[in-house]
């Protein structure tokens, strides 16, 4: 079975190329306010090692998120929309 995974694929490539250069440009710098949070929650001051622990996993989930993603789209190839994917995923499991 297909799932339609070849339709999403190619419309979702579609998609990206219809992005001007400048909405590209964009959406790729603004990926460093990821890695800016996770500057910021590295720094926090805490006293507690359980949530000293989780702030350390965050922050590194989110830079994971923002280098993953910034790569994606200024190169915008699959190799690099895994990383962008892989990031997304470690946020996601870090929030549930």
């Amino acid at each position: 079975m297909d799932f339609g995974a070849r339709e999403y694929v190619s419309t979702h490539y579609a998609k990206l190329s219809t992005f001007t250069p400048s909405q590209k440009q964009m959406i790729r710098w603004s990926n460093l306010a990821y890695i800016f949070a996770a500057i910021l929650l590295w720094r926090t001051k805490t006293n507690k090692p359980s949530i000293r622990a989780r702030l350390n996993y965050f922050s590194l989930a989110i830079t994971l998120c923002g280098t993953g993603s910034f790569i994606y789209h200024a190169s915008n190839n699959r190799l690099t929309q895994f990383l962008d994917f892989l990031g997304m995923f470690a946020v996601a499991v870090r929030i549930t």
